[in-house]
């Protein structure tokens, strides 16, 4: 009758402690679902004169880059494309704050122009179809892009709104850009920082150089530039200070040598200079060139001047890295260079 009695006594100090017990792990399943889950969107990597981007917000942005890259064929640009989402939130914002003491203003009649100049079809040679056709292949191309990116309309429309302060920013600069500079003649050959080994991958087209191979040879088979150069590297006549990086090297490098693999903006360069310096006019591709680098000289000073704080690090990259897998297939590696 006592045991009984004792047994009955256990049983409810038991039920309470299993019952603690599965509170903890429910807690803890909690505590690690939010820390996974709900904690890291929420938290601020970059705060502009208190206007604040989320790693939430760079998450939505590199995965609709990410599913489009996907549905596309195209290599997911994992690798850099994070640096670059939060460098044009910082920038975007930057040039937002700026653009009333700019005179720029963007209306919706100019997303709605950008908008069919993406997405509005291309009538073939031949064909004549209707208005309301044209109008229905415009709206399923923009909605399917917009299901493939995961974009909100506003969510996009935001984006292009940015796209365009942006523009109209950097063409207040035309008026600085010199008719005549000093130049040189240029050859180059960009291997992209998406790719793999891209450094091993200059100094062994540098030794190949070397060896006799034809520089426009090598550039026929690896160059990733497709803004400058022609097929054979050819760049022509550069500007002092179209591409402040490579103004040291452009500017007093022996003629006919190839230089030492220089970082820029897109990746490393190997190039060599056969003509110049010598004071000319300056192309309108040139005057692109310049006016793009005096404008980001200017978001530079913007940066320096403004209160801006950033807080990214390998912890959230890894994380924005880990979600995007999860949410869109992506390959183990992006392709490499054959040669």
């Amino acid at each position: 009758m006592a045991q009984s009695r004792q047994g009955r006594r256990r049983r409810p100090l038991a039920l309470v402690i299993a019952g603690a017990l599965l509170l903890s792990i429910v807690a803890f399943l909690g505590v690690g679902y939010y820390i996974t889950f709900i904690s890291p969107p929420q938290q601020v990597v970059a705060n502009i004169n208190g206007v604040k981007f989320t790693l939430g917000d760079m998450e939505t942005i590199i995965k609709a880059n990410a599913a489009f890259r996907a549905q596309t064929g195209s290599p997911s640009g994992l690798s850099t494309f994070p640096f670059q989402v939060l460098d044009n939130l910082v920038d975007g914002e930057l040039i937002k704050q700026a653009a009333p003491e700019l005179g720029l203003r963007i209306t919706a009649e100019e997303i709605d122009a950008r908008l069919r100049e993406n997405f509005y079809p291309d009538v073939p040679v031949g064909q004549d179809p209707s208005d309301a056709q044209l109008e229905r292949e415009y709206t399923e191309a923009y909605l399917s892009y917009l299901a493939i990116a995961r974009y909100s309309e506003k969510t996009y429309r935001d984006i292009i709104l940015g796209d365009l302060i942006r523009v109209k920013a950097r063409d207040t600069f035309s008026e600085r850009v010199p008719a005549i500079e000093e130049q040189v003649y240029v050859e180059w050959i960009l291997i992209n920082q998406e790719r793999d080994n891209p450094l091993q991958t200059v100094e062994s087209l540098r030794e190949q150089l070397a060896e006799g191979t034809e520089f426009g040879v090598l550039a026929q088979q690896f160059n990733d530039e497709d803004r400058y150069a022609d097929l054979k590297g050819v760049v022509g006549w550069v500007p002092r200070g179209a591409f402040p990086r490579l103004d040291e090297t452009l500017f007093s490098i022996e003629h006919d040598t190839a230089s030492e693999p220089l970082f820029g903006d897109r990746g490393y360069y190997l190039l060599r200079v056969t003509d110049g310096p010598e004071t000319r006019e300056v192309t309108e591709e040139m005057r692109e060139a310049l006016k793009t680098s005096l404008f980001n000289e200017w978001i530079s000073g913007l940066r320096n001047s403004s209160g801006v704080d950033v807080s990214f690090g390998s912890v959230e990259y890894e994380w924005l890295v880990r979600r995007t897998r999860e949410a869109v297939p992506l390959p183990t590696a992006e392709p490499g260079l054959q040669g």
